[in-house]
């Protein structure tokens, strides 16, 4: 059997073209995981925005659940982006009437801690991030039902700052907390 420059060029195109199918729609860049908020209960926060690694990604929302229990879950489908180096979160305090942001930067072996959590049977792994009525940030990774089947890891924490915000936007939010006795 002769081997012709056609074929070769054929089977060199058809390689090319497994590569770059294999690299498309439908195959991971980073592990699998989700995005979750949470805050304490007594603080009932709004999630303005939220960055990984600079690329934004859909808000939380209104928050108040307890700790430990994440609320504003956001379900990445693949391909995942990359596991971030670093979070970027702005949020409005209701209680305080403030407005924070912090980055958070995550420990180097995050995306390792996360490999090794043990998988439950009801969902994937989590990226949590919380904040605190100091203004404080913190970033964890758990399995999708932690704490009932796992812990939680923290990987990141910061003291955000203050920033300025129009408390006006939140005033309708503010009243109706107050009415139901929230804060």
């Amino acid at each position: 059997m002769r081997i012709t420059n056609r074929f070769l060029l054929a089977l060199y195109l058809l390689g090319l073209f497994l590569v770059a199918g294999c690299s498309g729609v439908g195959f991971r860049l980073g592990p699998p995981f989700n995005l979750g908020y949470t805050a304490p209960k007594e603080e009932p926060v709004y999630i303005e925005d939220v960055r990984l690694d600079g690329m934004p990604v859909m808000p939380g929302g209104i928050l108040g659940q307890d700790w430990q229990r994440v609320s504003g879950l956001v379900v990445l489908a693949p391909p995942y982006p990359p596991f971030p180096h670093q979070i970027f979160v702005r949020w409005f305090n209701y209680k305080q009437q403030r407005f924070y942001e912090a980055t958070v930067s995550l420990r180097e072996d995050a995306s390792d801690v996360m490999r090794h959590l043990p998988k439950s049977d009801y969902g994937g792994l989590l990226l949590v991030t919380g904040v605190l009525p100091d203004g404080q940030a913190m970033v964890w990774v758990a399995n999708a039902h932690a704490p009932k089947f796992g812990s939680w890891i923290e990987v990141g924490r910061v003291q955000g700052r203050q920033v300025e915000g129009d408390v006006e936007n939140y005033r309708p939010q503010i009243e109706s907390m107050r009415k139901r006795g929230r804060i």
